[in-house]
Formats: C-alpha cells, structure tokens, sequence
C-alpha cells in the first residue's frame, strides 16, 4: 500500500488500464478473480514522491481497486510485471508523469542561470 504525508511518501504514479496486448502478453499470469473484467485492471508504478511528483519508481504493479472513497482508496495488487519488488520500466517510459518531475528541475536550473 501507498501513502504520503504533506506530499512526501509513496504513491502510484502513471496509472492507466491495462492495454488489450498487455493483458494478452500477461494472461494466463494474472490470477483469475469471478466478477472481474479486464477494463478493471490497472497498471501503475509505486515511486518515491514529494509534492505529489515521483522522483524514484519503485515497483510496477497490476491491480483492481476494492474501494474508492474520497479520502481513502483500496486496492489488491494481483501481478508484477518485471517481478515483485522490480520495475517495468517500459511504463515508466511511457507515462508522462515521470517526465514531469525532470522537465520542472531543468526548468528551475535554467532560470537560476538565466534569470
């Protein structure tokens, strides 16, 4: 589980659902769960965040929410793409989040060198 304080902790960060090619490529290695569709299935990496921006992946997971609420949210994580405790680094590329955090630092070095 994931949780922050102020902006400071863990989070998923790049959350999106899983493709049609992702869940064929890893079918028959996410648990079959009864009532569950496809389209409930996610993909997010876990990262080291502060101000609610990742800085570090820690480890990409597959998984479906129990329970979403306002100020608190379930969820079972059911597969690990690149293994437990690994990160898929393939979706780390592709989320725009991750860009993010780099794109705003270069930003700040390059106005304090040329502001």
């Amino acid at each position: 589980m994931t949780s922050t304080v102020n902006g400071i902790g863990t989070h998923l960060s790049g959350q999106r659902q899983l493709t049609p090619q992702e869940v064929k490529k890893w079918g028959e290695k996410i648990p079959y769960i009864p009532g569950l569709k496809q389209s409930q299935l996610y993909i997010a990496t876990k990262s080291f965040v502060l101000l609610f921006l990742p800085i570090i992946p820690l480890e990409t997971v597959v998984y479906y929410y129990l329970s979403s609420g306002w100020n608190e949210t379930t969820y079972r994580q059911v597969f690990y793409p690149a293994g437990e405790g690994s990160v898929y680094w393939e979706h780390v590329k592709n989320s725009w989040v991750f860009w993010l955090t780099p794109a705003i630092i270069l930003l700040i070095i390059l106005f304090n060198l040329f502001g």
